[in-house]
């Protein structure tokens, strides 16, 4: 069925922390009431002398760029760095950092940005402290995708049938054992198999025990996880 998509269903995180080995990344979402993405688009446009007037277009690059629009809230880890004096005050490299966007999907957009037009005071003196900052995206940005690809129990018949945007089955077996085979959509992403309190080998077999079994399969991409799970009901 359908479903609309909701803009608090996206989580935008901010690396705090960018000189550190290991970064810090906080959601970014108190005070920000609003959010504007922008691909920023290179449109090449051409007329040649056989096109009879008419003219062809050529999209030849782009930088996605958010633009978060709120109100200032001090304590918040996100608001506290993009608007830190650090930030504020200095060019180049401390403007630099790295985001990621979670998709409702599941997915994670993730790349190094620029903090940029970052003005932290405005308003009229009775109303709150109105803020706003730009999130350049440097270059193309990585999509890290935790999804499954394909998931196979033997011959059985998953409920409903697999999606890998859908996270919860239900099968019924009719043998003691049967293989689980599952690939993830991205070649770097790791899938471990668990039965119950066994790990299972992609490929390998699963042994039921009388009644309600349940299988997690959990895909890892990074720092990111995303764990499906199909109870199995086998009657001996």
């Amino acid at each position: 069925m359908p479903e609309i998509v909701l803009n608090y269903d996206y989580v935008l995180q901010i690396n705090t922390t960018p000189e550190a080995e290991t970064g810090t990344y906080a959601d970014v979402k108190k005070g920000f009431d609003n959010i504007a993405e922008a691909l920023n688009e290179v449109v090449e446009q051409s007329s040649y002398l056989g096109d009879g007037g008419y003219g062809s277009s050529e999209v030849t690059g782009g930088q996605l760029i958010l633009t978060l629009t709120g109100k200032r809230y001090t304590g918040d880890p996100a608001q506290d760095y993009i608007f830190s004096d650090a930030v504020y005050y200095n060019w180049g490299k401390a403007r630099k950092t790295d985001a990621r966007l979670i998709c409702p999907d599941g997915s994670v957009i993730s790349c190094p940005v620029t903090l940029a037009k970052v003005p932290r005071s405005g308003g009229a003196a009775n109303s709150s402290t109105a803020v706003s900052v730009e999130v350049h995206f440097n270059g193309k940005p990585a999509i890290i995708d935790t999804r499954l690809a394909s998931l196979q129990i033997g011959s059985l018949s998953l409920t409903p049938a697999f999606d890998p945007d859908v996270l919860q089955y239900t099968a019924t077996a009719t043998s003691s054992s049967d293989s689980i085979t599952a690939a993830a959509q991205d070649s770097n992403a790791t899938v471990a198999i668990v039965n119950g309190s066994a790990s299972v080998t992609s490929g390998g077999d699963a042994t039921w025990v009388s009644g309600k079994n349940t299988v997690k399969i959990t895909v890892t991409n990074e720092s990111f996880t995303r764990t499906y799970t199909v109870i199995v009901t086998y009657n001996s």
